[in-house]
């Protein structure tokens, strides 16, 4: 199955961005959007034409872990950092200077980093990795509403698929609008941290983010949601 995403090009392409972006993944993330979604962001951000195509079409030979782009220059590359640390700096979605360029890619791969400790449970078992972690990210948002910059950046969509499965994985309970919710397996309370809460809510609310989150697709392969799972869009706003 293939889904062609057209949009008109801004004014940040590349003069070879008429062409277009092919992003492969399970699915051709019609049952969810997974470790796509910072992608996706990017793309419909940049407003390029891309198509979404399933993972049994990538082209062989140019990596085994999903997703896969292909750019319009012709080039595939695998693994989701490598593939926003390019397309952030194509797409100028990675800041503006050098320092903030080298920040993005950090927090790039700091996401990915929570993100792995979240679904092996370390984060959890470990208290003070949380505490950690979170203070880390409160420390980047000093002195502006997202990550890196005023606003969003590859590094701010990665924290979308990471937070889901924060979230989805810990959470079984959906709390009102402008809290985020009580971690149960830690002490760790999110008043502790009101840029973090503040820059979920800024995120959230964000146009390309919102229409991901209204698509109706779950973000993460986890079982059918139900109200007590933020699995999809609308539950995981929920939660801001």
């Amino acid at each position: 199955m293939r889904l062609l995403c057209a949009y008109f090009i801004g004014s940040l392409l590349t003069p070879q961005a008429s062409a277009t972006f092919y992003l492969y993944y399970h699915h051709a993330c019609q049952q969810y959007w997974g470790r796509a979604i910072a992608i996706v962001l990017a793309l419909e951000e940049a407003g390029v034409k891309y198509e979404i195509r399933g993972a049994e079409e990538a082209p062989e030979g140019t990596g085994l872990a999903l997703p896969v782009l292909t750019f319009p220059r012709g080039q595939t590359i695998s693994q989701t950092p490598a593939i926003l640390a390019a397309v952030g700096k194509q797409l100028g979605l990675s800041g503006e200077t050098l320092e903030e360029k080298a920040a993005c890619d950090q927090c790039v791969l700091d996401m990915n980093d929570i993100c792995d400790e979240v679904m092996s449970g370390k984060l959890f078992e470990d208290a003070s990795r949380t505490d950690k972690w979170f203070s880390l990210l409160e420390a980047k948002l000093q002195g502006h509403k997202f990550m890196v910059a005023d606003t969003p950046t590859v590094a701010d969509f990665h924290g979308v698929f990471t937070f889901a499965w924060y979230f989805s994985k810990w959470e079984r309970k959906i709390l009102p609008r402008g809290i985020l919710p009580q971690a149960k397996h830690t002490p760790v309370g999110y008043e502790r941290f009101p840029k973090l809460v503040r820059w979920w809510s800024n995120l959230c609310q964000w146009p390309s983010v919102q229409r991901l989150l209204d698509s109706g697709i779950q973000l993460i392969p986890v079982n059918a949601p139900t109200s007590s799972a933020p699995a999809t869009g609308t539950a995981l706003r929920a939660v801001i």
